[in-house]
């Protein structure tokens, strides 16, 4: 439990360490150009995002790098150096490698053992060891922007995708075709590479507790990918009533026991229940404008905001088909 300990401490080295590239360019510029320096340039929202549409969410920032943390280290990339930092929190001793083009994400496995880095300059990953700073580099499919780890302690796989919800201005400039409907599953621990079509518009990637399945969701598609084959495939699930013109899959979450994945489709009024195992696929009625799907800390249930109706719904995840409980807001 010790990074709970030094939680504090992680946060201020990755701050520290995180803005130093930004702070030494802001205060020579401000040398060279006094009264040119723009202080507000990293807190601009893109003008075309409303927040008052309903339905409409944006949950995550984009426009930080977040650190990547073990019980021991903080791990911090630099997308201007091409490298990556990691700092001792008990020591505070530093040391920095060199990974891909254009670091702009690392996460480290749940077992601390290894940091994975995404070098989006050169579409690739750099797998490091946590504790020797050994590394590999595994290339995957071009100009994806976002990444996320399976949940097991190896953190065996990591996934990659061109998010539309997570473009940037400093995007890397598209060269040749850009593709929307692919993925690229890296296993963490071999480096194999498996690239495979999920569906137009891949919106989020969930995985159910054991690891052993990952899920896919896209506005005409849930991707079904069994982690534990030895060539992995996808199994594409049909959720949009009309494959012609689908509404965006906002959100998806996934049963503790692997039974159900719940997609979240914007302007709907239902629910779409995709049943893991027979892949039946059901609707629910949720009232008007459903936004906020949400699971429980202990799983057990489902929960949603329908905000045309100024009302919350709850599901029992194990018997989603019983009547919802409705409280008004």
């Amino acid at each position: 439990m010790r990074h709970f300990i030094f939680a504090g401490q992680l946060l201020s080295l990755a701050m520290l360490f995180g803005c130093d590239e930004y702070s030494m360019s802001a205060a020579k510029d401000a040398a060279e150009a006094p009264g040119d320096y723009d202080s507000d340039a990293d807190t601009d929202v893109d003008a075309d995002v409303d927040d008052d549409q309903p339905g409409a969410e944006k949950e995550d920032d984009f426009l930080a790098l977040k650190p990547a943390q073990t019980d021991v280290y903080v791990f911090i990339a630099n997308p201007g150096r091409d490298t990556v930092t990691r700092v001792n929190v008990l020591t505070h001793a530093v040391d920095t490698t060199d990974v891909g083009r254009d670091p702009s994400m690392v996460l480290t496995t749940p077992d601390y053992q290894t940091a994975v880095v995404f070098n989006r300059g050169d579409d690739s990953v750099t797998i490091l060891d946590a504790n020797t700073l050994d590394a590999y580099e595994v290339d995957v499919r071009d100009n994806f922007n976002n990444m996320v780890m399976s949940p097991d302690d190896a953190g065996e796989w990591v996934v990659l995708w061109h998010d539309i919800d997570a473009e940037d201005d400093d995007d890397p400039a598209v060269t040749g075709l850009q593709s929307y409907n692919e993925a690229s599953f890296v296993n963490v621990l071999t480096g194999d590479h498996f690239p495979m079509a999920v569906g137009f518009n891949p919106r989020a990637i969930e995985f159910t507790p054991d690891a052993s399945l990952a899920v896919v969701v896209s506005d005409e598609y849930l991707a079904l990918i069994d982690l534990l084959a030895s060539d992995l495939s996808p199994d594409l699930v049909e959720v949009a009533e009309d494959p012609l013109d689908p509404p965006a899959a906002e959100e998806v979450i996934v049963s503790p026991d692997g039974t159900y994945a719940f997609v979240r489709q914007f302007g709907g009024t239902d629910l779409v229940v995709v049943d893991l195992l027979s892949h039946d696929v059901e609707r629910i009625p949720v009232g008007n404008t459903p936004t906020d799907l949400d699971l429980s800390p202990d799983g057990s249930t489902a929960a949603l905001v329908a905000r045309g109706d100024e009302e919350l719904w709850l599901f029992d995840v194990a018997d989603p088909f019983s009547p919802a409980q409705v409280l008004d807001l």
